[in-house]
């Protein structure tokens, strides 16, 4: 976290008089939020940013002692950073018996407080095993823009009725910047994925165009044909391609783009063979009769062959 947010939110200041109390405090939050604000659109990545978030959520909200979020991926809730192992093991108890605050809080979209787990009723289940950890009450805030939630900031203390109504509001303060950082961060980070994934793309279709002699729009064509053989994402195919040059997957493709790629070339030599092969052997030497035939204009001697000007037709591979 920044030296000036820290400072902002020390316990070093001249404490104010009476009357005056109210709004400095106001100042000084306000003041906080924005700076934290500054902090978090322009930490480099998701990461940094809940970094900065748990740090300011253990200074700012009153009561918090220990932290953890929890991210929706794929209509998934996931565990994504804890600041000690008790709450991060809180939310695997979470996770894992599908109830608790946090479960809540991001289904009903709303800020969920208990005063103490030992006297709750709500998860009969994850209480008491958040209550042998020593978690006695919790304070869980939806991360949401909108009516999209992202996830959700626990917030947790060993001591019974340690969030108030004013850590409650400090809470959706600090979740709401949290919130709008995310979803940018985020924007960011598969921008950063969407390019990179095109740069794979086109290095593992270089390395087919220059392996088989194919051209871009046939490359593609492979890689997209591997992926969905293999059931593996076109990004995931590209990468190992570009990265090892080689890709199990194109070993049964390898006659194939062989024959593909001596179409393409034309070769007078292959075109040959192929048509040797696919004419009868009677008629690849033909004797004197047949030759005189074919000279006097017979048509029992032109046999099946194709007209004058007519080129036999090339066997092409397509994938």
């Amino acid at each position: 976290m920044s030296p000036s947010l820290l400072s902002l939110v020390s316990d070093d200041d001249s404490t104010p008089s009476t009357d005056s109390a109210p709004s400095t405090d106001s100042t000084r939050l306000a003041a906080a939020l924005a700076d934290l604000a500054e902090v978090m659109h322009t930490a480099t990545g998701t990461r940094a940013l809940l970094d900065e978030l748990v740090a300011a959520a253990l200074r700012l909200v009153p009561g918090a002692q220990a932290t953890s979020i929890m991210l929706v991926e794929r209509r998934t809730l996931a565990s994504q950073h804890a600041s000690s192992p008790t709450v991060d093991q809180v939310d695997a108890y979470q996770l894992e018996l599908r109830e608790g605050p946090g479960l809540d809080a991001v289904a009903q979209a709303r800020p969920v407080r208990v005063p103490d787990m030992g006297q709750e009723q709500r998860w009969a289940t994850f209480a008491p095993q958040a209550r042998l950890l020593g978690v006695v009450s919790t304070l869980s805030l939806p991360l949401r823009t909108g009516t999209t939630v992202l996830g959700v900031l626990n917030l947790v203390s060993p001591r019974p009725a340690a969030f108030d109504d004013e850590s409650e509001r400090i809470g959706v303060l600090l979740a709401g910047h949290a919130a709008i950082a995310l979803a940018h961060a985020r924007s960011v980070d598969n921008l950063r994925r969407a390019v990179a994934g095109r740069d794979l793309i086109g290095q593992a279709k270089g390395r087919l165009m220059d392996r088989y002699g194919l051209d871009e729009e046939r490359a593609f064509a492979v890689l997209r044909r591997v992926s969905q053989s293999t059931h593996r994402k076109l990004h995931d195919v590209a990468r190992e391609l570009a990265t090892t040059g080689g890709l199990a997957a194109l070993r049964e493709l390898e006659d194939e783009l062989a024959l593909d790629r001596a179409a393409e070339a034309g070769d007078p030599d292959d075109t040959a063979a192929e048509a040797d092969a696919a004419a009868d052997p009677g008629d690849a030497a033909p004797g004197p009769d047949a030759a005189g035939a074919v000279a006097s204009g017979s048509p029992d001697a032109a046999g099946d062959g194709p007209e004058p000007g007519e080129a036999a037709t090339e066997p092409a591979h397509r994938l």
